[in-house]
């Protein structure tokens, strides 16, 4: 497998060039602070492979300042108040590499997938579009369900090992 890596600041970004790379890109904004996922994230990646993975260099708790974003945790907590999301907590930060690498891959891999990982305190997995208003209207039945045998690969994957 041909790749190219790039490491930019807080997220590190891995391209795959091999053509017979499937159109996904694995994202672990949580890498220090969910366990497995960093791991999970790379066996997706080889394993299927897909074409690109994303991943968050420091612990999401690193930073002591907050986002202005209406969200709020108590992951971060000292107190177990509810807080709100801070800076270094990348799956909510909008000015970042890592979600630069997502629009980057969103512009050159328009029909890809992206699947996430997020460590959860209960046993599973979701899955969502990302959209509030469901699918796009130009999504057929027939695309939609070649994309969401993609996104369950790369579960199996993960999950399997």
């Amino acid at each position: 497998m041909a790749f190219t890596p790039q490491t930019l600041h807080d997220a590190t970004v891995v391209w795959c060039l091999d053509e017979a790379s499937q159109p996904l890109m694995v994202g672990a904004p949580n890498t220090y602070f969910e366990c497995y996922t960093h791991g999970e994230a790379l066996l997706i990646f080889s394993g299927l492979p897909a074409r690109a993975v994303v991943l968050k260099g420091p612990h999401r708790c690193t930073d002591d300042t907050y986002l202005t974003c209406s969200g709020k945790s108590k992951v971060c907590s000292a107190t177990n108040e509810s807080e709100r999301y801070r800076t270094s907590d990348m799956a909510h930060v909008t000015d970042s590499h890592f979600q630069v690498a997502h629009e980057v891959w969103r512009n050159q891999e328009p029909l890809g997938e992206l699947v996430t990982l997020h460590g959860m305190s209960s046993k599973g997995v979701g899955i969502s579009n990302g959209a509030t208003d469901g699918l796009p209207q130009s999504s057929s039945h027939q695309n939609g369900r070649k994309r969401l045998d993609l996104v369950l690969a790369a579960f199996r994957i993960a999950y399997a090992n």
